[in-house]
């Protein structure tokens, strides 16, 4: 009976083991209203008009010395972006994001983030155009906590944002992102719109 008992209690134990590491998962804090599209900010963005760049573009705009909690740096947190690179690799973040790494064919990387649509507030403009995206993504792949490299051409569509640079997968030297991501294609085709910087 003892011996049942400590093979039960073992058994259990790795049950919470696996378990753990999932239930670990929950909203971001930092700049979350601006990279969830609730900050005071979201009104000045407007989805319906979206700017083609690259990503050495966004990689040499400015970024600003401390970008603000709750509101947004002009024009690059107040615009829509779409961008036509390579995804590299992707995970599911600690915060529910899945990060994607972005590279263009010099080797040039960004990250885009899509946020967990349960982590988005119900004021946010892109709410809906987020949890679409979060639902193309999981109809391809699978993010997990470990980083799964790839190599699929996409097309990515995502509202500007200045993080903190702390050594992530992929960032950008000035730390720009598209945060939150509102689409994804992938493997895209078709003529591709005139590039803007």
């Amino acid at each position: 009976m003892q011996k049942r008992l400590v093979l039960l209690t073992a058994g259990l134990l790795a049950v919470f083991v696996t378990v753990l590491p999932l239930s670990a998962f929950a909203c971001g804090q930092e700049r979350w209203d601006v990279k969830t599209g609730t900050d005071l900010d979201a009104k000045l963005v407007d989805p319906s008009v979206i700017h083609n760049t690259r990503i050495a573009a966004m990689r040499s705009w400015p970024a600003p010395n401390h970008p603000p909690s709750k509101n947004r740096v002009a024009p690059y947190e107040t615009q829509v972006w779409t961008v036509n690179p390579t995804l590299k690799a992707y995970a599911l973040e600690k915060d529910s994001d899945y990060h994607l790494v972005l590279a263009d064919q010099s080797g040039n990387t960004i990250i885009a983030e899509i946020p967990a649509p349960n982590c988005v507030g119900p004021t946010s403009p892109f709410a809906e155009e987020i949890a679409h995206a979060r639902k193309v993504f999981d109809e391809k792949l699978q993010a997990s906590p470990t980083f799964q490299n790839v190599s699929i051409p996409v097309r990515v569509t995502g509202v500007g944002f200045f993080d903190f640079h702390h050594g992530q997968n992929g960032v950008a030297p000035n730390a720009i992102e598209l945060h939150p991501v509102l689409d994804i294609i992938f493997n895209p085709s078709g003529n591709q719109p005139h590039l803007m910087q």
